[in-house]
């Protein structure tokens, strides 16, 4: 086995030279697909993305990948949007070469989205509205510039998903946060109309199925203005149904343990914020009642 893969990478690296493609750029080809999901990633979002590490498995059909992180939207208390712990992939030799490359399986681990809001205002319609104006209409897919690798994706797994929704119902009043463990999440028919997808495509697809599940599953856990407010958002879009897409979602008894907490923090956050409400109209109280001390004859 560990010959023929051996013999498998020779014939790769010949058929890259006799199409033209230089050795130097075939050995930094680790780089080159790190600074493409990067780019990739920043197009999609709207934020800064970047990868620890990218390694390609020329002679094994896989690749790996570590450390992504897409920044937050400017004035969000989080630090990333979205982060993701590692990625794994299997390739179908013979559509290598081609326009369109197979991947047979295609999985995510650990992956965490915060999701923040303060008052109207939330860091998931910023990013939902640059996929949508990047987006072409009638379709969930950004237009790419240029001319890029096309995959078709047969199984995608996103392992292992966190979603910690951050809010205060208005600002300066405290904000409650709360999680949504989501066990895996199945993607099914990527890029099955023949043309595929770009990585670009990929990440605004992933981000999509992300949250329309954390809607599904997240009852109990998200006030119901968080969850209609990112609900609409995601109306904006084009359905994943439109692009053949099949979603699907595996939940834990972590979510009902985050049920329990998600009440608990709430019913603390509601107590603290009537508490600074109280104070607030006392305070207004007290000055107003010295103000018309002040005014009244007598009464100094």
């Amino acid at each position: 086995m560990k010959i023929k893969r051996i013999i498998i990478g020779l014939v790769i690296v010949i058929l890259l030279v006799v199409i033209g493609v230089p050795v130097l750029a075939f050995m930094f080809i680790d780089r080159a697909a790190k600074a493409a999901i990067e780019a990739g990633g920043s197009f999609a979002t709207g934020c800064a993305t970047t990868v620890d590490s990218a390694k390609v498995g020329i002679m094994s059909g896989t690749f790996g990948m570590s450390g992504l992180k897409v920044a937050n939207a400017p004035n969000f208390a989080s630090p990333e949007f979205l982060s993701l712990g590692g990625a794994d992939v299997s390739v179908s030799y013979g559509t290598l070469q081609q326009p369109v490359v197979e991947l047979p399986w295609l999985t995510f681990r650990d992956l965490v989205i915060n999701l923040d809001r303060d008052g109207a205002k939330s860091n998931y319609n910023t990013v939902l509205d640059h996929i949508k104006s990047v987006t072409p209409k009638g379709g969930a897919q950004p237009v790419p510039p240029g001319d890029e690798k096309r995959f078709i994706i047969k199984n995608l797994e996103i392992k292992n998903v966190d979603v910690r929704a951050n809010w205060s119902v208005a600002p300066g009043l405290p904000a409650a946060k709360v999680h949504v463990p989501i066990e895996s999440i199945t993607l099914a028919n990527i890029g099955s109309d023949g043309k595929g997808v770009t990585f670009k495509q990929l990440s605004s697809i992933i981000i999509e199925a992300v949250l329309k599940t954390t809607v599904d599953v997240g009852g109990g856990i998200l006030p119901a203005e968080f969850s209609g407010d990112l609900s609409r958002a995601l109306s904006q879009l084009g359905s994943l149904d439109q692009l053949g897409v099949k979603l699907t979602n595996q939940v834990g008894p972590e979510l009902q343990k985050a049920q329990e907490q998600a009440k608990a923090q709430l019913d603390k956050v509601l107590k603290d914020a009537n508490k600074q409400v109280d104070k607030v109209l006392d305070d207004v109280q007290k000055k107003a009642g010295d103000t018309l001390k002040n005014l009244l004859p007598g009464k100094k």
